[in-house]
């Protein structure tokens, strides 16, 4: 028998399968089959999930790549709004200046008018005291 023999003689399987009675060959013949369809489809399964593990870290990669380039265009874009909320603080407060303006305005006039007033008024008072003219 030779190499044959020796490589049957350590295949428990291949020494049942020429022992067996033909439908008792035929299942294990089946069942080999079975076992070789389940060995292709765990290693099918086994190289999905190394493709889906791939898929996932490239995923989560550009996942940060996204978040980091969201982050920059905000960073981006914060010197503009405090830019812009700066100048609406400026504006408010050029605003209230003059308004302030304008009030110290129509108080100078007010207080210009009154003195020009007391300035008549005292001549008057002077003369009156003097004369009665007034």
């Amino acid at each position: 028998m030779g190499k044959s023999g020796e490589f049957e003689g350590t295949n428990v399987f291949l020494q049942t399968l020429h022992s067996a009675p033909t439908s008792s060959k035929r299942r294990i013949q089946q069942a080999l089959t079975l076992a070789q369809r389940l060995n292709a489809k765990q290693k099918e399964c086994e190289d999905l999930l190394k493709r889906l593990n791939q898929a996932e870290k490239e995923r989560d990669s550009l996942q940060q790549e996204l978040d980091i380039a969201k982050s920059l265009l905000n960073k981006s874009q914060q010197p503009y709004g405090y830019l812009i909320q700066t100048i609406e603080e400026k504006e408010h407060e050029i605003k209230d200046l003059k308004e302030k303006i304008r009030g110290n305005n129509d108080e100078y006039q007010n207080l210009k008018l009154e003195h020009s007033q007391l300035l008549q008024v005292r001549p008057c008072r002077i003369i009156n005291e003097f004369s009665g003219l007034c």
